[in-house]
């Protein structure tokens, strides 16, 4: 396991982390934008491009909108599947606004879902937010995984491998790189630092597979999958949720 003080890690002034808000609360208004009108029917691809469209026209550029359904873990790229009433769909919009990064992703069911989507969309919200709030000054990267795996085990759901909350800012993925199942790395988080965290939680087992060439990531056994994605500064007082309306800015 590497240290945290082994990785390059850029911290961020207070006037970096007000710019990573903008792009970040932009992001979470494009995927609500995209999301909210969603229905069955409707094409992934008409889902990407509300996002698109949305963020254009308030400056946002280099937009990537990801659009993953039921197995799919993260990474699933829009196309005409059509959307169906009991599917649960994870959108995952990354934007540069003004030189920084915004990156959020929700994952939601379209119609009447099961009773069991609607648990694993209970423990992934969970999971997830737990999460941010072990994201503070003086806190450790191992106590955030360790948030996530409490509530997949509190749910009876397993912590997908290899999907990994990063480091955000100029470029869309910085270190460090933060797995749930396995840290990987361990360390202090200090004032400056500003992490995504987005834990991958599955009804299934915890593996992964890319079946194809788009590098969509499918769940090994076909069970479904959901994610939610929240993005922390961590500052002298604590920590400051950026992908909030209230976040710094």
């Amino acid at each position: 396991m590497k240290g945290l003080w082994e990785l390059r890690v850029e911290l961020k002034t207070r006037e970096d982390i007000r710019g990573i808000a903008r792009a970040t609360r932009l992001a979470a208004a494009s995927l609500r934008f995209a999301a909210s009108p969603i229905r069955p029917g409707e094409r992934l691809l008409d889902v990407r491009e509300r996002a698109e469209r949305y963020a254009g026209e308030r400056s946002g550029e280099c937009i990537r909108v990801f659009t993953s359904v039921n197995e799919t873990a993260a990474h699933g790229a829009p196309d005409a599947t059509v959307i169906r009433s009991g599917d649960l769909v994870t959108l995952d919009v990354s934007l540069r606004r003004e030189g920084w990064f915004g990156d959020v992703a929700r994952s939601f069911v379209v119609g009447k879902g099961s009773q069991a989507t609607r648990w694993l969309l209970e423990a992934a919200r969970e999971a997830a937010w737990n999460a941010a709030l072990a994201v503070r000054c003086g806190g450790r990267l191992s106590e955030v995984a360790e948030c996530v795996r409490r509530a997949a085990l509190r749910y009876g759901c397993a912590v997908a491998e290899g999907c990994a909350g990063h480091g955000i800012g100029r470029a869309l993925h910085e270190a460090p790189s933060l797995t749930y199942a396995d840290p990987g790395v361990e360390g202090y988080l200090v004032p400056g630092m500003v992490l995504t965290v987005e834990p991958v939680l599955t009804f299934g087992g915890p593996a992964l597979r890319r079946p194809g060439p788009t590098g969509d990531l499918v769940t090994a056994d076909g069970s479904l999958a959901a994610q939610f994605e929240h993005t922390v500064a961590v500052v002298p007082e604590g920590a400051v949720l950026l992908d909030s309306e209230a976040g710094s800015g």
